[in-house]
């Protein structure tokens, strides 16, 4: 008889976006054990702008340089 697979698997500390800002903000998720649950909801609410802010401005184009 075969095992079932573990439904949650454990993350991958080692995985990298390759975008800094990205990156970051998932580090943070690594702070959340050192903390009281109640604490949680704060960091989530930190790392969603971070990724917010990341995204943000990935969507805006380049300002196009004063010697055009």
């Amino acid at each position: 008889m075969t095992e079932a697979p573990d439904p949650s698997p454990e993350p991958d500390d080692g995985v990298a976006t390759g975008h800094a800002e990205i990156d970051a903000a998932l580090r943070r998720l690594d702070d959340l054990s050192g903390l009281p649950v109640e604490q949680h909801a704060e960091v989530y609410e930190e790392i969603h702008g971070q990724l917010r802010d990341a995204l943000s401005a990935a969507a805006t184009p380049p300002a196009e340089s004063a010697s055009d």
